[in-house]
């Protein structure tokens, strides 16, 4: 039993739900205090109807509110400035969960352009679920790690979510090694 929950222990640490937030791709990508680095981080991410990094405002709010102004602690926090610092991730794979009847959209890893125009409208604050979805995987992918966009029944909220965690779940025990649970492909793939 106590291996069971050893595993389930580390399934909730792989998965940060992120409604409404960017905790998923932070937690994974630069986790304070923790000793990754591009070459060794491998946990899977999961995450669901997130935005593409904090927000308490726009930017300068932001800054001002979470970090007491200190841009140099915002950007140890924001996923895209950890993803372009770090420069290419090895054996990394995100299910990008949307709460939206979508089809499945998987970037390999490698594929996405860094230079990409999607990029360049990078909003933090959008509400846009869909864009903010698919940008995160090209960003991911332009930096090697595989990506995939999975719609999910439900709406923006916790109760939904359970749905996506329910749909992310099989790939993730794989994903993670669980015993008797085979390593599938992200949708998509």
């Amino acid at each position: 039993m106590s291996r069971v929950l050893a595993l389930l222990a580390a399934m909730v640490a792989a998965v940060v739900v992120g409604c409404g937030g960017s905790a998923a791709p932070q937690r994974q990508l630069d986790e304070p205090g923790a000793t990754f680095s591009a070459e060794t981080v491998s946990e899977p991410i999961v995450d669901l109807d997130a935005q593409l990094g904090l927000n308490a405002g726009k930017k300068q709010q932001t800054i001002a509110r979470l970090f007491g102004g200190d841009a140099d602690a915002w950007a140890a926090f924001d996923p895209k400035t950890i993803v372009e610092a770090h420069r290419y991730y090895y054996d990394l794979a995100a299910w990008v969960g949307l709460s939206d009847q979508i089809p499945t959209r998987h970037w390999p890893a490698g594929s996405g352009s860094a230079q990409s125009d999607s990029l360049h409208d990078w909003d933090n604050y959008s509400e846009d679920h869909t864009t903010t979805a698919n940008q995160l995987c090209e960003l991911l992918s332009a930096h090697g790690a595989e990506c995939s966009v999975v719609g999910y029944r439900g709406g923006n909220d916790f109760h939904s979510a359970a749905n996506g965690f329910k749909d992310a779940l099989p790939w993730l025990a794989g994903r993670l090694g669980t015993p008797g649970v085979r390593r599938i492909p992200l949708p998509g793939a």
